[in-house]
């Protein structure tokens, strides 16, 4: 008898261990970047002549390559890439705190529904074939998000209009080619 308690009580924590898990792990999964995100999403590449972009179904977790955008090759006391202070001390204080938050940054599934009709949400392993995306990081006006592809890696900055509409303000060629 006190052999089937025993066992009983082990299955039922097991049990209880893998769902806690379940649990945490689902989040990440979600469609849960939030419909201010989708945004900026969506008005990034309103002025890209394709008119099929394909990106990948899941954000992009932080990578090291990330961090070049404050190394000496793009970043100074003017602004960062073709991203200039001179104009707005704030955006300055953006990137400061982009330096911090950029390092959080989650795998997450984007959702069919909430993105604009260009975009070709594809499953792809590699970036050979699209494009691969960070969740958005929105930051007092600015938003940033970086992205890569087979020949680029960028950050693109996007500020918020008085009307709320999230337009491109600058960007960082981490590599690749300036079109």
């Amino acid at each position: 008898m006190e052999k089937s308690v025993i066992k009983s009580h082990l299955i039922l924590g097991f049990i209880l261990f893998l769902f806690l898990n379940f649990q945490n792990a689902y989040p990440q999964d979600k469609y849960d970047l939030g419909l201010e995100k989708y945004s900026i999403i969506n008005s990034a590449f309103k002025h890209s002549r394709e008119q099929d972009i394909k990106i990948h179904k899941k954000t992009m977790p932080y990578e090291t390559w990330m961090d070049e955008v404050w190394g000496e090759e793009f970043s100074n006391s003017h602004g960062v890439g073709f991203c200039l202070f001179e104009n707005d001390q704030n955006l300055a204080k953006a990137f400061e705190d982009l330096r911090v938050s950029v390092k959080s940054l989650q795998v997450k599934k984007l959702s069919k529904k909430l993105i604009d009709d260009r975009f070709q949400i594809k499953r792809f392993t590699n970036s050979n074939n699209g494009l691969m995306l960070s969740e958005p990081i929105i930051l007092g006006n600015y938003a940033f998000f970086f992205f890569r592809s087979k020949t680029n890696k960028s950050l693109y900055v996007s500020k918020i209009n008085s009307d709320g509409i999230w337009d491109y303000e600058c960007g960082v060629t981490i590599y690749g080619e300036l079109h």
